[in-house]
């Protein structure tokens, strides 16, 4: 149901591989449902309803205005991620870079065709929820992209992000060598600033090749 109560989804005949989505006014239940789109994978609705974003078994995005039919946005797609109003999208594809799976990153706007963002990313770590920000790991560094702009490396040695706070600071962990040995240590940076500081280990080798916590 919309954040309005006025509209009613549901899915419904499920084939092992997909289901058909359809929908319903709540005031009038009675009636006759209509179709969405069927063999679907994965779908989301924006708050309004009047917005369906989904994925078709085989890999094709779409996005459907209730008012019209749905456009479709790109093929080979593997998840995707769309803002509250459904005005924005993200969304992943498969690819292989160097014997190596990653994934190609694109934004699209107001159900358009999309533009790649990054490419050849092994992991990514964070989305704002207004989807104009994003933390990803690159070939093992760390990275912070705002939608439109160039990329900001954070850590050449980055391993994963543990936790990004709403006043923007950021705690990841990271490789380092020391004359004592390496380690996985933790870090916290403040975006914008030179604060960056290893605030905790988590494993170390002395040199003889065996980690310790």
């Amino acid at each position: 149901i919309d954040t309005e109560g006025k509209k009613l989804f549901y899915i419904d005949h499920f084939d092992g591989s997909g289901y058909d989505l359809y929908y319903k006014r709540t005031t009038r239940l009675g009636g006759k449902p209509k179709a969405i789109a069927e063999d679907i994978n994965v779908y989301d609705i924006n708050d309004k309803g009047n917005k369906v974003t989904y994925i078709k078994n085989g890999g094709d995005l779409y996005q459907h205005n209730l008012k019209k039919q749905s456009d479709k946005i790109d093929s080979n797609v593997m998840s995707f991620i769309v803002s509250d109003n459904g005005s924005k999208i993200l969304y992943q594809k498969l690819t292989i870079d160097s014997d190596r799976y990653c994934v190609d990153l694109y934004y699209s706007k107001s159900g358009k065709e999309g533009s790649l963002v990054e490419s050849a990313i092994d992991k990514i770590c964070h989305i704002s929820e207004d989807l104009t920000q994003i933390y990803y790991i690159k070939s093992g560094s760390l990275y912070k992209l705002n939608i439109g702009g160039k990329p900001k490396l954070i850590s050449d040695k980055a391993n994963n992000v543990i936790k990004i706070y709403d006043s923007g600071k950021i705690y990841f962990t990271a490789s380092i060598r020391t004359h004592a040995g390496n380690y996985q240590a933790i870090f916290s940076w403040v975006p914008g600033t030179m604060q960056l500081e290893m605030t905790g280990a988590l494993f170390f080798d002395h040199g003889d090749g065996f980690w310790r916590g």
